[in-house]
Order: C-alpha cells, then sequence, then structure tokens
C-alpha cells in the first residue's frame, strides 16, 4: 500500500505528500524549506524519493 508520494507543486519545487490526508510530514516540509529549496528540481525529487521509500518502509 502506498502511504506517501513525490508531487511536483506548479514546476517550482518538489514536496512529500500523505496520499491520505494530502498533508506533508512535518520534518520532511521543514527540511525542503529550510535545505532543499536551494537546489534543483532534480536534486529535490531525487532526495524526496529516498526518504519517500524510508517513510513508506
Amino acid at each position: 500500500m502506498i502511504m506517501y508520494k513525490v508531487e511536483n507543486c506548479n514546476g517550482e519545487f518538489y514536496c512529500l505528500m500523505d496520499v491520505l490526508t494530502t498533508m506533508p510530514p512535518l520534518l520532511a516540509l521543514r527540511w525542503l524549506e529550510e535545505e532543499l529549496m536551494q537546489k534543483a528540481l532534480g536534486t529535490q525529487k531525487s532526495y524526496l524519493d529516498s526518504l519517500k521509500l524510508f517513510y513508506d518502509f
């Protein structure tokens, strides 16, 4: 069962979203705001895909 998905938000950034609540996990959101927003979109997606695998585990 898929619990999280990485979603492109208007082509500006990627975010990790909970499928059931459609809300981002708090720590992933804070990390995105502090660290990932300055990185390229491909890097954001790669990091969040890895984090998604951890959360799904």
